[in-house]
């Protein structure tokens, strides 16, 4: 403000503000565009290619059309239809929105229409096998998908808790200062102490969710893929964000042991509910350190932790 002045600092601040809103409304309508087209139709197979120059876009070829996609085909995504280019379809609406879902993946990805795309080339896979003897961090989409978990975790995760913190601590300094100037103000400095509390329990639980997903990439290292029977034994119950917290019992050693699947996608609960499997990176026998879990050659990754054990 010292900078700027209030009424510039007001003026970037809406500005900020604005293209945000806008930006949150464009991808609403999108959403909820794909979800009426996919409670209104049902999947139908297409062709389906990536293509690469700044950005993804997908080309289809749905019988006897072709048209292009674009949107949020992220490189992994990319890989896997490089090495399986087929897909399934809903849509397009008036004004080009779709749905396009991936093989082996649950999760339908939201895309547009695009004019044309040239200029754009093929996209190769740079890996069509996966040794299970190598590490897993070695296995190409499912390392650059963990660097993408870690980037959003930071993201919506740890960048939220810094700034909660720095809130709290202006929260603080301006109460002290107003309370310095006149003792009468003391009500200012309890609902600010008040509103560092909860803005500090918000940070921690917020930190302590995305701690796990930041270090993915170590945890892929750790070992190679080793498939291990799995099964639910708790109700999966996403939360805003399509992600959530399940009780899995993993078998191993002729006995099943209790886990806790942290912030689980549907892709990653599909998978096990599917198969009865899921692929560790490391082994289950660790005592009490999170083990990163997924499909080898598919942006579906987790992490589990053995589950507390119940008090008496």
């Amino acid at each position: 403000m010292a900078f700027f002045g209030r009424e510039t600092l007001a003026a970037i601040t809406l500005f900020i503000g604005l293209a945000l809103a806008l930006l949150f409304f464009r991808q609403l309508t999108l959403l909820r565009a794909v979800d009426k087209a996919m409670a209104a139709q049902t999947w139908r197979p297409v062709i389906a290619r990536p293509l690469r120059a700044t950005d993804c876009r997908v080309e289809v070829r749905d019988g006897a059309n072709l048209f292009y996609l674009k949107g949020g085909v992220l490189d992994p995504f990319a890989q896997v239809l490089a090495r399986h280019p087929r897909a399934w379809l809903v849509g397009p609406d008036s004004r080009g929105r779709v749905a396009l879902r991936l093989p082996g993946i649950h999760s339908p990805i939201p895309l547009r229409k695009a004019k044309n795309a040239d200029g754009y080339r093929e996209v190769r896979p740079r890996q069509t096998d996966i040794d299970p003897a190598a590490p897993a961090s070695e296995d190409e989409v499912a390392i650059r998908w963990a660097k993408v978990v870690r980037r959003k975790t930071r993201r919506w995760f740890c960048w939220p808790a810094l700034l909660a913190l720095a809130v709290s601590v202006g929260f603080l300094r301006g109460a002290s200062d107003q309370t310095a100037a006149d003792e009468a103000s003391m009500s200012v400095a309890i609902a600010a102490a008040a509103g560092v509390l909860v803005l500090l329990i918000w940070a921690l639980s917020r930190w302590q969710k995305g701690r796990d997903a930041v270090t993915l990439p170590k945890l892929l290292a750790a070992g190679p893929w080793q498939r291990y029977s799995i099964r639910l034994t708790s109700p999966y119950r996403p939360g805003k964000f399509a992600f959530g917290d399940v009780s899995v019992a993993v078998e191993f050693d002729g006995m099943e042991h209790p886990f806790t699947l942290h912030y689980a996608s549907p892709d990653v609960v599909g998978y096990i509910e599917n198969t009865g499997t899921i692929w560790f990176a490391a082994s289950p026998h660790s005592g009490g350190q999170a083990i990163a879990v997924g499909v080898p050659g598919y942006p579906i990754i987790g992490i589990v932790r053995p589950a507390a054990p119940e008090s008496r």
